[in-house]
């Protein structure tokens, strides 16, 4: 067979960015920037990231963050660094403040789509990043001024390149190398955003895959040196600026309170049970959420390998922060992008008439939701 000529090729992009990427794109912007500025920052962490960035580009310190003169060591730097950019380009204001988040998410978007294409077709992979589009997670996260959503991205990004370097390690050892090492260089970025969280959870995420896929002798594919090289070099400098500059203070904060207590402790009274994040994620992806179930049993029934590795992933975060002692709703965004992998394996499921509860699953879910809305209204009007 002759290869496609040139212009059957630019005819095949041009489908796919007509059908496909451009429809996402004007969604993903309009849900994303419209009126973004327009609403003040509301969130206390929005309010407190904006401020120690407003702090960071008028004293010039771009290494050590402070908020109200003093040193503050929530977060890493890279997401300062970020807003700080984004204030240069568009003004001190709130929509500079929001923006890097919507960026974040509309870059996200197109890296699900693209990934999900890459195995399963676009129909599929539109699916996908339809459904993270228009979850209250992305119209919530792609809107605040804080570091969820380019984390989100980070470990996305990190965990797409893993599973891509799988994919070649047979076929293309050249090719897969160098996804290993985009799965080293996103997840440093991820740790100069959030911490340790950057490294637990694509190491982990992947280790569990290599484990559950090829057993232990499976795991040593995922460690390469050019990777370790590639790690250090994006994250050890800040890293190490910060233990030179504050020493023992910096560890302290930023390591054992943030991290270690954080997760072992009640901090500012963010607490809940153990299932709190099953209401967390089948309210924020609503109502999407109910071909979840579908694209479940397709990993495990049809030995489908990406929906193993979204289930792997999404279960591992959902795990990990369910038997952490403080809670939040954002804490998971991590896990949304695997989530709505399998959501749109359900979706295409659903066609095939093997899905027949998923209907049933969204009724009975509005209605909950519609009679919780209704017990909780007294409170609501009260608070």
């Amino acid at each position: 067979m002759a290869p496609p000529s040139i212009s059957t090729l630019e005819q095949s992009h041009l489908k796919l960015m007509t059908r496909y990427v451009l429809p996402l794109v004007i969604i993903a912007l309009s849900l994303s920037l419209f009126r973004l500025g327009l609403v003040k920052l509301f969130d206390v962490d929005e309010a407190v990231f904006s401020a120690a960035t407003k702090e960071m580009v008028q004293s010039g310190n771009l290494i050590t963050p402070t908020y109200n003169g003093e040193n503050r060591y929530d977060k890493p730097i890279l997401f300062y660094w970020l807003m700080a950019a984004s204030y240069e380009a568009f003004g001190i204001n709130d929509f500079a403040a929001r923006f890097p988040s919507a960026l974040a998410a509309v870059c996200l978007s197109l890296a699900l789509f693209l990934f999900v294409r890459h195995s399963h077709g676009e129909k599929r992979a539109f699916y996908a990043a339809l459904s993270f589009v228009l979850s209250i997670y992305f119209l919530i996260y792609s809107r605040s001024a804080v570091t969820d959503m380019s984390l989100t991205l980070f470990i996305s990004i990190s965990l797409f390149s893993f599973y891509l370097s799988t994919a070649y390690r047979s076929v293309a050892p050249v090719k897969a190398s160098w996804y290993l090492c985009g799965f080293y260089a996103f997840s440093a970025l991820a740790f100069l955003t959030k911490g340790l969280i950057g490294i637990v959870f694509p190491f982990g995420i992947a280790l569990v895959y290599l484990y559950a896929t090829e057993g232990r002798a499976g795991l040593k594919n995922i460690i390469t040196l050019k990777g370790v090289l590639i790690f250090l070099i994006l994250s050890a400098p800040w890293y190490s600026a910060q233990v030179f500059i504050n020493g023992q203070e910096f560890i302290d904060q930023f390591f054992i309170k943030h991290h270690f207590k954080r997760y072992a402790g009640v901090v500012s009274g963010h607490s809940g049970p153990v299932y709190y994040y099953i209401p967390a994620l089948l309210i924020g992806l609503f109502p999407w959420v109910s071909f979840l179930p579908a694209g479940i049993l397709a990993a495990f029934r049809e030995k489908d390998r990406l929906n193993l590795f979204a289930f792997i992933w999404s279960a591992f975060i959902v795990v990990f922060f369910s038997l952490s002692t403080t809670k939040l709703p954002n804490y998971i965004l991590p896990a949304v992008p695997a989530a709505v992998i399998l959501i749109a394996s359900g979706m295409t499921e659903g066609e095939k008439n093997r899905d027949r509860f998923a209907h049933l699953f969204m009724a009975l879910l509005a209605a909950a939701l519609v009679c919780g809305l209704v017990l909780s209204r007294p409170y609501l009007v009260k608070y």
